[in-house]
Parts: structure tokens; C-alpha cells; sequence
């Protein structure tokens, strides 16, 4: 535009001069050599103008011939890169449609036309993993770790790999870099967590917990379970935690410390059977027997359990049998609707032979259910009274076919001799459960597996 104006104003220079000159004539002589040049002094102006014109064309074309070669290399770049681009769009395309062989085609076609793109490598690395070339995937993502641009994806896609190859240590290696890269990223803290779980690493998912309970990403990560209620899948979360810290500490011979995880656990738990069993056993390790006796009695009112049976038989090892017996008593007081109560006074009279209060209890608890445990004390107890074979041939026959509340994956189904955050068959996270467990088929198992994991 501003070439134009002064071309413009140029002309109409010329223009004004050329008259000026044409009104104001004279002559212009020459004398060269042996030669004598006489012409207007227009005309002169004339062809001056003539020379000049033809000096600034001929600038102009040699200009644009200098600069041709660059021109056309760059006409060729541009159409290069928008082919490039437009077969790495397909590329992506081919992906999300689930076709990895034709997105491995469209990346190689445009890692020619656009070899310094990064973003070629993120369509390379996510074909060849479509594809099952685990390692060409694994080639493409680290050559990505290079370009700030891809640095984040690339470590995402390594993280998982060596999850999937079950190499936990280098999956949280990455995921802490990659959280130190993007500290708000959504992905980092949930596999992070879940990396910590799997490895034992108890103190670490405690703070990831601790510290960003309130974020987004634990939110995106529990919200399909529990919409409802996140806030306490976090406290469930935290507690487990808590819980398993506590245990760990413990067999280290730091019963404070174990003290302190096993006192959050239990404030974040209450009810849950594996937080006051630990926090007992941390009292009793510490000397608080009152304290222990107390957290006992308390959970029995709302959920009676033989593990807490246990605890409350230890916690005066030197008792009398007397003693003894009028402090179970008391657990009848406080839940006198389980049969859990009833089996416990039962359980301690057969154990200081005071049969006819065991069996007056064990009577009381049979009228409230029928369990397989049950059934066996009252078939122990009438052996030890001497009552008829037949008698004891029945009981025995009868608690074949009834089953006792018990340890159970939920995830699996199958059985576990005591609670643990990970099911020892199927190592799902936090799936056990008490409840009672009936002679099933365990999915993906040839055979049928009942109650003791015997076969049927």
C-alpha cells in the first residue's frame, strides 16, 4: 500500500515536472570527442526519466531471481506441512476409530514430511501400543521426553507401560517427575497413590491423601463409585492408610509411632473391625489394658466379632477363671441380640470347665442362628459331658450343611484367614469383607472351591 502511494506521488513528480519543463524550455549541448549532442532540455528529462525507469525494472527482476530459490523452497515447505499435518490429523483419526494398523501407515507417511513435528511421535507411540509393539511404543515415547511439548505425555504413557510390565519402582520414579512437572495435573496423584498402595509405600499414599484430598483428581478418580459421597471414600482412603502404617511401624518396634497412625485410623473408622482390633493391640502393647477393655466393649455394642473375643481374653492374662468369666458376662449386657455374646461366655466356661454354663449360653446362641461354629461347641461340649454318639453325630452332620460369617473377597469370592488390605487371590484393593460365605464357584477357577478353599 505504501509502495503504491509513493509510486503514486512519484508519478505525478514526473509529471508536474515535465510540464514545468516543456513551458520553460532551453537547450542542452554536448561536445564529446569529435562529436556535438544538442537537445531540448525536455527531452533530456525525457530520457533521463527513461533510464531511471528501466534501472529500477531491471533491480527489481534480479531481486525477485535472487530470491526465487527461497521463495519456491518455502512454497514447497508450506505445502509439505499442511500434507503432513492434514495425514497426522487422519492419523489421529484412524486411532480413536480403533484402526492402529492404518494410523502405524499415516504415522510413518508423515514422519517424512514433518520429521521435527513432535507431535508425529505421540501418533507413532500410541500406534505401535495399538498395535501391540509394546517396545516400539516405549522407542517413540522416550525419543518424545525430548520436546517440552510431548515431555508430559510421554512420561504418561511410560508410566503405564511399566505398570503394565509390573515394574512399580519406575512407574513412581516417572510419576513423581511428571508431577513435579505439572504439580495440578489430574492424572499424576490417583496413579501415584495407586503405585504407593500396590508397593506398601503407606506413608506416602497417608500424605498424597493428606495433602490433596480436596483436589480434583481423587474426586475424578472416586466419583464413578460414590457419587454421593467422595468425602468419605477419601476418610476410607486415608484410613486404610493409616491402618496399614500403623501395622508396619508396629513390627518395627515403634509402638508410639504405631500408636498415633492406629488412634487416626480408628477416629476415621470407627466401626471398621481391622482398626480396632490394631488400636487394641497397640494399648495392650503399650500397657493401657483399661483402655483396650473399654474400645472392646465399645465395639461390641454395635458390631460383636471373634476377633475382639480374642483381644478381650488377653487382657488380663493372669485373671481369674471367676473374674473372667463375670467380666464376658458383661458382654451380654451390652449386646444381648448377638449370639456372638452368648458363644463367648460359652467359648470361656467350656475353656475353665464350667459345662452347664456353657452349655445354658450355647442354647441361647443356637436359638439365634444356626452357624457351623456353633453347632461344633455343642458337639464338642456334649463329647466332654458324655451324652450319646448319635446326639454328637448329628450335630456334627448338621454343621456340614451351615456355614459361619467369615473373611470374604468380594471381588473373587473366595475366603481369607483374616483381613488384609489386598486379597491374597485376586490382590484386589480393600474387597474384603465379613460376612457369610457359602459353598460358590469362583469365577475363572476349573473348580469349586467351598469354605477352607477345599476343593468340592
Amino acid at each position: 500500500m505504501f509502495r503504491f502511494l509513493g509510486y503514486l506521488l512519484l508519478l505525478i513528480a514526473i509529471s508536474l515536472s515535465g510540464t514545468w519543463l516543456f513551458e520553460n524550455n532551453g537547450l542542452i549541448a554536448i561536445d564529446w570527442m569529435d562529436y556535438r549532442i544538442e537537445t531540448s532540455i525536455a527531452f533530456a528529462g525525457i530520457v533521463a526519466c527513461l533510464l531511471l525507469f528501466i534501472a529500477v525494472i531491471t533491480i527489481e527482476v534480479l531481486l525477485w531471481l535472487k530470491k526465487a530459490p527461497r521463495r519456491i523452497s518455502s512454497e514447497l515447505a508450506v505445502n509439505r506441512n499442511i500434507k503432513g499435518l492434514s495425514l497426522l490429523a487422519e492419523g489421529f483419526a484412524a486411532l480413536v476409530d480403533g484402526d492402529s494398523e492404518r494410523a502405524r501407515d499415516l504415522a510413518k507417511a508423515s514422519r517424512k514430511l514433518l520429521p521435527a513435528q513432535p507431535f508425529v511421535l505421540l501418533l507413532s507411540a500410541e500406534a505401535a501400543k495399538g498395535s501391540g509393539d509394546a517396545e516400539g511404543a516405549n522407542r517413540y515415547l522416550h525419543a518424545m521426553l525430548k520436546n517440552k511439548a510431548t515431555e508430559l505425555p510421554a512420561l504418561k504413557g511410560l508410566v503405564n507401560s511399566a505398570r503394565l510390565e509390573g515394574n512399580f519402582t519406575q512407574a513412581i520414579s516417572l510419576a513423581e517427575k511428571a508431577r513435579s512437572l505439572k504439580p495440578k495435573s489430574d492424572w499424576t496423584l490417583p496413579v501415584l497413590l495407586d503405585l504407593y498402595k500396590k508397593t506398601g509405600d503407606w506413608e506416602s499414599a497417608r500424605n498424597v491423601i493428606d495433602s490433596h484430598r480436596g483436589k480434583n483428581p481423587f474426586r475424578k478418580l472416586f466419583k464413578r463409585k460414590m457419587p454421593e459421597d467422595f468425602h468419605a471414600r477419601i476418610m476410607r482412603e486415608k484410613a486404610l492408610a493409616s491402618l496399614m502404617l500403623s501395622r508396619k511401624i508396629y513390627n518395627e518396634g515403634d509402638v508410639g509411632q504405631a500408636y498415633k497412625y492406629a488412634k487416626e485410623a480408628y477416629d476415621l473408622e470407627p466401626d471398621f473391625i481391622p482398626a480396632i482390633t490394631n488400636l487394641c493391640n497397640v494399648l495392650l502393647a503399650l500397657g493401657k489394658r483399661g483402655a483396650a477393655k473399654s474400645l472392646v466393649e465399645r465395639a461390641w455394642e454395635y458390631s460383636p466379632h471373634p476377633e475382639l473375643y480374642e483381644i478381650y481374653y488377653k487382657i488380663y492374662p493372669d485373671e481369674k477363671p471367676q473374674k473372667k468369666l463375670k467380666r464376658f458376662k458383661k458382654l451380654i449386657a451390652i449386646n444381648p441380640e448377638s449370639s456372638e455374646s452368648y458363644k463367648s461366655v460359652a467359648l470361656l466356661a467350656m475353656d475353665i470347665d464350667m459345662l452347664e454354663v456353657a452349655r445354658e449360653n450355647l442354647k441361647i446362641a443356637l436359638e439365634k442362628e444356626e452357624t457351623k461354629t456353633l453347632l461344633k461347641l455343642m458337639a464338642q461340649l456334649e463329647e466332654k459331658s458324655g451324652t450319646d454318639k448319635e446326639v454328637i453325630t448329628e450335630l456334627l452332620k448338621k454343621a456340614e450343611y451351615t456355614e459361619d460369617d467369615n473373611w470374604v473377597c468380594e471381588s473373587c469370592n473366595s475366603p481369607a484367614a483374616k483381613w488384609d488390605v489386598l486379597c491374597k487371590r485376586c490382590n484386589a484393593y480393600d474387597s474384603i469383607t465379613w460376612k457369610r460365605y457359602d459353598k460358590i464357584t469362583i469365577l475363572g477357577s476349573d473348580r469349586m472351591v467351598t469354605n477352607g478353599g477345599k476343593a468340592a
